[in-house]
């Protein structure tokens, strides 16, 4: 179904899938909303521009309906403002008529039900919780429902190589929800790589990303970057908003044709690397200040995964607690608990580690007492 009041726009889809898909189309905000509740379509196409209803008010309300279809953004022209409040809501992927329809038409393969089930299994049912593979699975824990919501979207990804952007805050578990990704993945039996941006010196990033040919400048000898160490594999590169314009360029050449020059060469090679980028900015707002390339973006943005914070699943924190705290032998008295529950946690699951780390640590006894915890 696609909800538009753009005629042309309608006709020009139409043809442009040219009996590959059936395409309706919902000109009111009540059709769009019936369309979106009913269970009878494969996808809904949202054009921005919309004379019918107000197009954010609508759309935050389509997002919000239980067990929708997932919702593509399509439209004649690109709305980049438009495009990041659709982001914020979840929705990832923006279409432009004119270029995008094969990229449409892949990305609603990924993601409705024509998708390949994966050893004679389908979707897995509203409300149940899939299984994963890998030693990560065990390590993401939590009931709450934005624990089962994560494992469902990683479950989702699970035959794609396409790149995801995982988006959260500090703490919040980034690299073990890449991990559970990787480990649930088309290239499971490959390397996984963790890259911390912010954490490569200026001088030697090029060089540690891509490698180096002996000579290429005084000292230095031959070696493997990252990506040649993540072939076949994932590379996961936290920190991507720390990237310096210049590397941002080379990355995107690798993104676009799985290409790669090493420091000092002339020519280049091919690696087959899935690439998993996290962040703790807005990179849109980044790309509206000229700090993050707009290309570079849209690339990385593929597939999308938001981590909630852990105040936003405090239901998880006894699990979370009893787990740290096994080894250590020591257990919460119900009024720590309940101070655990109180906070706010802005430092995330790593803060609340830290935090039983030292309550452990200092308490004489096998129980944590509320006068032990010191945020």
């Amino acid at each position: 179904m696609y909800v538009t009041n753009d005629a042309k726009g309608f006709s020009l889809l139409v043809r442009s899938v040219n009996g590959q898909l059936r395409v309706c189309r919902a000109q009111t905000a009540a059709a769009a909303c019936k369309a979106a509740s009913c269970g009878q379509f494969d996808a809904l196409f949202f054009d921005p521009v919309l004379r019918c209803a107000n197009a954010k008010h609508l759309l935050t309300h389509l997002a919000s309906i239980p067990n929708r279809p997932p919702i593509f953004i399509v439209s004649r022209e690109c709305w980049l403002l438009f495009a990041r409040f659709a982001a914020n809501l979840g929705i990832s992927g923006y279409y432009v008529l004119a270029g995008d329809i094969n990229r449409l038409l892949a990305d609603l393969d990924r993601y409705c039900a024509r998708m390949p089930p994966v050893a004679g299994s389908t979707a897995v049912p509203a409300g149940e919780i899939p299984s994963l593979d890998g030693s990560a699975t065990r390590f993401f824990l939590g009931t709450s429902p934005d624990a089962a919501r994560i494992r469902r979207a990683v479950y989702r990804l699970r035959l794609s190589r396409d790149p995801v952007l995982v988006l959260g805050e500090s703490g919040s578990g980034k690299e073990l929800v890449s991990r559970m990704v990787h480990e649930n993945s088309p290239v499971r039996d490959g390397p996984f790589i963790p890259v911390n941006a912010s954490c490569l010196p200026e001088a030697l990033a090029e060089s540690q990303l891509f490698g180096t040919v002996r000579g290429a400048f005084t000292g230095a000898e031959s070696h493997s970057g990252y990506f040649e160490s993540a072939d076949g594999g994932t590379l996961f590169l936290d920190e991507v908003a720390e990237l310096t314009p210049s590397l941002q360029a080379k990355l995107l050449r690798v993104v676009e044709d799985g290409m790669i020059t090493r420091v000092g060469s002339t020519g280049a090679r091919r690696v087959s690397v899935r690439l998993i980028c996290a962040s703790n900015r807005d990179l849109g707002e980044m790309v509206d200040q000229g700090m993050f390339r707009t290309d570079l973006y849209y690339r990385l943005d593929v597939l999308r995964l938001r981590i909630p914070p852990l105040r936003n699943r405090k239901e998880d924190i006894p699990l979370l607690a009893e787990f740290r705290l096994r080894e250590r032998k020591k257990q919460l008295s119900l009024p720590a608990l309940d101070r655990l529950r109180s906070y706010y946690w802005p430092g995330n699951v790593r803060q609340l580690f830290h935090c039983l780390d030292r309550a452990a640590g200092i308490t004489p006894s096998d129980i944590i007492y509320p006068e032990h915890l010191d945020f």
